[in-house]
C-alpha cells in the first residue's frame, strides 16, 4: 500500500509531469490510501490558489459566493477525479496524539507532516507518494519515485 500525500495531489492537479508519470507507472497499479487531514490540506490549498488568482484573501472567500462556488467545483472535481477514480482508501485517524508528537520530535516534522507519518506508522505503511523532501527523514518511509 502507498500513502498519497498532499504534495502529490497538488502537483498532479497542476499538471506536473513527474506526478503524472508517478500515477501512470505506479499509483494506478497499486493499492493507495490517504487520510482526512491530507484531503483537508489539499482542499485548502486548491481554494487558496483560486482565491489568490482572483485577488481575494482566502479568509474573505465566503463573502464572495461566486468565487466560493468556483472553488467548491474545483474541490469536487479533485475529489471525484482523483480520490474516487484512483479508489484511494481514506484511513481514519484512530491513534493517540502522543504518536504525532513523537514523529514531530524524532524526525523534525511540522504537525501535519507528523500526523501523516504517524498515520503511516499506525497502519504499517512503508511507502509514500510525495514531493515533500521532509518525509525522506522518516526512517520507516520510502518515498516512491519514477
Amino acid at each position: 500500500m502507498i500513502f498519497v500525500d498532499t504534495s502529490f495531489f497538488i502537483e498532479f492537479f497542476k499538471g506536473n509531469e513527474k506526478a503524472r508519470l508517478l500515477y501512470d507507472k505506479i499509483l494506478s497499479k497499486e493499492r493507495t490510501c490517504s487520510s482526512l487531514n491530507v484531503l483537508e490540506e489539499t482542499t485548502y490549498i486548491l481554494m487558496k490558489r483560486i482565491a489568490m488568482r482572483k485577488s481575494i484573501n482566502i479568509f474573505d472567500l465566503e463573502k464572495n459566493p461566486r468565487v466560493f462556488v468556483e472553488c467548491m467545483n474545483v474541490v469536487e472535481k479533485f475529489y471525484k477525479s482523483l480520490i474516487m477514480d484512483l479508489d484511494i482508501t481514506i484511513l481514519p485517524l484512530n491513534f493517540s496524539w502522543d504518536i504525532v508528537l513523537e514523529m514531530c520530535k524524532r524526525y523534525s516534522l511540522l504537525p501535519n507532516d507528523a500526523l501523516i507519518a504517524a498515520t503511516c506508522r499506525f497502519y504499517g505503511i512503508r511507502r509514500i507518494a510525495t514531493f515533500d523532501d521532509d518525509f525522506r527523514r522518516v526512517k520507516f518511509l520510502k518515498v516512491v519515485e519514477v
